[in-house]
C-alpha cells in the first residue's frame, strides 16, 4: 500500500513574483532522488551546462504552471 510522504523543504529559492508553490505529496512512480554531473557530457560531447538549479527549477515550475495536466 502507498502511503503518500509529506513534502520535503524546498531546496531552491521562489522569486517574490511567483505564488509559493502547494504542498505537494509524492505519487506512485514518482523518484526519490534527481541528480545528475554534466561533466561526463562535457567530457564526451563538448556540451556544457549554462543554467544552475534555480535557473531550472523556475523553468519547470514555470512548465508545470502552465500545463498542469502534463504533457500531451
Amino acid at each position: 500500500m502507498y502511503l503518500p510522504l509529506p513534502p520535503p523543504p524546498l531546496p531552491f529559492s521562489v522569486p517574490p513574483s511567483l505564488p509559493p508553490p502547494p504542498a505537494l505529496f509524492r505519487r506512485p512512480g514518482d523518484l526519490d532522488e534527481v541528480y545528475s554531473d554534466p561533466s561526463k557530457a562535457e567530457r564526451e560531447l563538448g556540451w556544457k551546462a549554462t543554467r544552475n538549479l534555480d535557473d531550472m527549477t523556475r523553468d519547470l515550475w514555470r512548465w508545470q504552471q502552465q500545463n498542469p495536466h502534463g504533457y500531451k
